[in-house]
């Protein structure tokens, strides 16, 4: 059994380590599931963070050579809906940019894009187009997301012995 003294000192190494363990641990696992969670939501469905689905792809206009929507069709690709799924270099090169997260005094940033150039280029484009991040989480994938770090927290407690 600890004194108080060393429950103290525990409490203390608990809370000033548990941002950097937590941002570690989101980075490399819950980013992982959260990234796959984006992406298989996008390309089985095409609906938005915000809810509803993205705009259509262009269809062919009266007199106009052709269309995207053709054109994916005739690769074999869907066009029910908008999936950002061609070539699949902007899914492939979709993750948790490492550079770009941030320990803050009172939590983390861990931020999602292209890992390539290329890649954030057409979730640029993209977001640009349908006038809103295509990337960004659902209200229930934020709520998972939250539950997730929950559970982390939870494990590193005990695993400081408190």
């Amino acid at each position: 059994m600890d004194t108080i003294g060393e429950y103290v000192k525990k409490l203390d190494k608990f809370s000033k380590d548990l941002p950097m363990l937590i941002m570690n641990e989101t980075m490399e696992t819950v980013g992982a599931d959260i990234r796959a969670t984006i992406e298989n939501r996008i390309v089985t469905t095409g609906n938005k963070g915000s809810g509803g689905r993205f705009t259509e792809y262009k269809k062919k206009k009266s007199g106009a050579p052709g269309s995207y929507a053709e054109l994916r069709r005739l690769h074999g690709l869907q066009i029910t809906f908008k999936d950002f799924f061609f070539s699949g270099e902007m899914w492939r090169n979709f993750n948790v940019l490492r550079d770009q997260c941030k320990l803050y005094p009172d939590g983390f940033l861990v931020r999602f894009g292209g890992v390539s150039k290329r890649a954030q280029d057409i979730i640029d484009g993209q977001s640009g187009y349908e006038k809103e991040d295509i990337i960004d989480l659902t209200d229930a994938e934020t709520e998972a997301l939250g539950k997730r770090i929950d559970q982390i927290v939870l494990r590193k407690f005990k695993e400081y012995g408190l």
